[in-house]
């Protein structure tokens, strides 16, 4: 599922191993390529096939790698996009809570309950203060 950010770190994974194997392959294909060369420099009779062969999989690997690229980089996007969502669920909730706590109408009874207020209303401070860095986080991350 896209969803589960376990399961896309997984798939992200196993791709950069996928990723790693046609890489490890290239060598193969530069061999294969070569002797092609070869024959067909020796005008091996099936010259022409030699060439359509060669030219298919030159196109089938560029091809390969091109979807495998494409695929990485949507899981990579997809991560980000997750990670992007879920803090700022968290900082909705989190904003939710400092809107509900700043509508309170008590305004203190006595010295001792205002002084009380007061606190609270500097701690609450702070804490909006402590959550800036991740509200601008999210907008860089929201502008990309």
């Amino acid at each position: 599922s896209f969803k589960d950010l376990a399961n896309l770190q997984d798939r992200l994974q196993k791709h950069e191993k996928f990723d790693a194997e046609v890489e490890a392959n290239m060598d193969r294909l530069t061999r294969i390529g070569s002797r092609a060369d070869e024959l067909v420099g020796q005008s091996h009779y099936a010259s022409d096939e030699i060439k359509s062969h060669v030219s298919e999989m030159k196109t089938l690997w560029e091809g390969l790698k091109e979807a495998s690229a494409r695929k990485g980089k949507l899981l990579r996007q997809a991560i980000i996009l997750l990670r992007f969502n879920q803090s700022f669920a968290t900082l909705t909730r989190w904003l939710s809570d400092v809107v509900q706590q700043l509508a309170l109408k008590d305004l203190g009874k006595d010295l001792p309950s205002v002084r009380s207020l007061q606190t609270k209303h500097q701690t609450l401070q702070s804490d909006i203060e402590s959550h800036k860095a991740a509200v601008q986080s999210l907008q860089v991350v929201s502008n990309e």
